[in-house]
Order: C-alpha cells, then sequence, then structure tokens
C-alpha cells in the first residue's frame, strides 16, 4: 500500500496482463521504476483475485483498491492522477464505496507488507 502510488501506476485498474507487453504512452512502456516495483506473475495473481473481489461486491478493480485505502486507519488520503475525465470521476467514485470487513480481509490478505 502506497499513498503516492494507490494504484500501482495503473496496475490495480486491470488494464494490464500478465505475459502481455504494457502498450505505448502507458507508465509500465517506458519507466523501468514501475516495472520493477510492481511487475510480477505474483503482483498479477494477486491483482486477479482482486478484481474478482470487486467484481463479486460491484466494484470496479480501482474503486476496490482507493476504497480500502482510504479505509485504512490513518490513511488521510491516497494521491492518483488521472489522465481522462472519466478516470477522474471512476477514481473519485470510490470515495462513495463503504468495504465490508470480508472485503476489506481479502484486501489485507492480498496486500505485501511494506518494504
Amino acid at each position: 500500500m502506497n499513498p503516492y502510488a494507490p494504484l500501482a501506476g495503473g496496475l490495480l485498474t486491470g488494464k494490464y496482463r500478465w505475459g502481455e507487453e504494457p502498450g505505448e504512452n502507458t507508465r509500465y512502456f517506458g519507466v523501468t521504476q514501475y516495472r520493477d516495483w510492481y511487475w510480477s506473475e505474483a503482483n498479477f495473481q494477486a491483482v486477479e483475485r482482486l478484481r474478482a473481489v470487486a467484481e463479486d461486491n460491484g466494484h470496479s478493480l480501482a474503486e476496490l483498491a482507493l476504497a480500502w485505502m482510504l479505509q485504512k486507519p490513518g490513511m488521510t488520503s491516497p494521491i492518483f492522477s488521472a489522465r481522462t475525465v472519466k478516470q477522474l470521476e471512476q477514481n473519485l467514485a470510490s470515495m462513495d464505496v463503504t468495504l465490508s470487513e470480508d472485503e476489506i480481509a481479502a484486501c489485507e490478505a492480498l496486500s505485501p507488507p511494506a518494504p
């Protein structure tokens, strides 16, 4: 969990897939720092499990990730960016999501400990 990159450079939006190269003009295409931090098979497997939790509860993957961060004790605000108005609206929608204890537990179980 990183308040400066709560969507892991887009990994937690679901737009990337393991085994597929990221598209041009994405954070993962030209910035090796994001790939070094997040691009691993284990992270993609966790994203797929989180996607299932999100879909089972009527959320987008990004809503789940941001809502989980917003509900963390001591977290005042995740800092996210958006390239389009649609992305901004989707990210802001997470403020209206209240996760259940089961959803929070699923996120916690899939979140690696902070370095």
